[in-house]
């Protein structure tokens, strides 16, 4: 039974590039198959980085519904679920089935990896943590394992201790690409575009078919203002990997940076069609609709990734001014509370509060 595990690098895509890319890259982070002969047609749907997400899982949970599987293949077969899950951004799933793979299978840690690169895309970053720390205990020189480690340290802001990681597993081995990808990131997190475009070259030349290498260039030709190089990227990316939703969602927020709003629209909707539980997605396309004066469909879409990400104070402040528009001032002002009592740092839910009123 083939079997695949998580890539490594995200997005947010409000003002923090890196972050968006960690997630991404998490997500993607599942995706080097085994591929045992012979496999069937259904084994390979289940395990295929190129089968489209919804697929995937269909056709794994085809597989387990069969009951042919038991004991470590059983296992496998969860974990891939877990993969297509993770690539559809749908992490509760996805964590819920290496959590299963786990208990067939204690010490498969290829699941363990999986699991924390599931966690760290959802933003759970110290059960993350967690994870890598129990697989490096298993295999302290895996290359794959401290990369994801530092981006899940890198997701926390503790870039030092990351590119720690990153360099030891460049020491191990010296042409890891995803090492230097998401070196590049936290060179970029540290306003270092210079370096984190060498990281990102040599990540594009050592795997010059990594979608990854391009998606992460592209998001910091966006920081540097150079639109042209990003779009350029990004087309790049989502050429090698059209499945991808994360660079659809990336490609829009260059759009809607560029005014573009019916652009960064559909590649919006492409994104939540091929992730339909991505958070971040439903979020970015809500700003797009507000910007537009759209406001129902805006408040629907902060609504879905409110709910579907209930810790994110961006999104209830974005709803919090949503419902300001549509007169809903006592829903716009619990909205903006919430938003600011999860993030005491975000700006715009205090700003708000105190232009209506409600504080000094």
């Amino acid at each position: 039974m083939p079997d695949l595990r998580v890539p490594t690098a995200r997005t947010s895509t409000t003002g923090t590039p890196v972050r968006m890319l960690l997630a991404l890259l998490a997500a993607a982070a599942t995706a080097h198959a085994q591929r045992p002969s012979p496999t069937s047609a259904e084994e390979q749907r289940c395990a295929g980085l190129n089968t489209a997400p919804a697929d995937a899982v269909q056709a794994c949970t085809t597989l387990i519904g069969t009951g042919r599987y038991a004991g470590n293949n059983l296992a496998i077969v969860y974990s891939n679920r877990g993969i297509a899950n993770a690539r559809a951004g749908d992490f509760n799933r996805a964590i819920a089935d290496f959590d299963q793979a786990l208990r067939l299978n204690p010490g498969y840690t290829r699941a363990t990896i999986s699991r924390g690169n599931a966690l760290l895309a959802k933003g759970d970053l110290e059960r993350a943590i967690t994870s890598f720390d129990q697989a490096l205990r298993v295999d302290p020189r895996n290359a794959a394992t401290l990369t994801s480690r530092g981006s899940a340290l890198a997701a926390k802001g503790d870039h030092d201790r990351a590119m720690a990681d990153y360099d030891a597993a460049l020491k191990i081995d010296a042409n890891y690409g995803p090492a230097y990808l998401n070196r590049g990131l936290s060179w970029s997190a540290k306003k270092d575009f210079d370096k984190a475009l060498a990281d990102f070259e040599t990540a594009a030349r050592l795997a010059p078919d990594s979608a990854a290498a391009y998606g992460a260039r592209g998001i910091v030709m966006e920081a540097k203002g150079d639109t042209e190089r990003a779009f350029a990227d990004l087309d790049k990316a989502i050429t090698l990997d059209p499945n991808n939703a994360g660079y659809y969602g990336s490609r829009g927020n260059v759009w809607r940076t560029r005014g573009r709003l019916d652009k960064a629209l559909a590649d919006y909707n492409q994104a939540l069609t091929l992730a339909p539980g991505n958070w971040r997605i439903y979020y970015d396309r809500a700003q797009a609709q507000y910007i537009a004066g759209n406001f129902r469909e805006a408040l629907a879409d902060a609504t879905k990734s409110a709910e579907l990400n209930a810790s994110y104070a961006p999104a209830l402040s974005l709803r919090g001014l949503i419902q300001e528009k549509l007169g809903a001032k006592d829903a716009a002002i619990a909205d903006l509370r919430r938003a600011a009592a999860l993030d005491p740092a975000l700006p715009q839910p205090v700003d708000a509060l105190r232009r209506m009123g409600i504080m000094r």
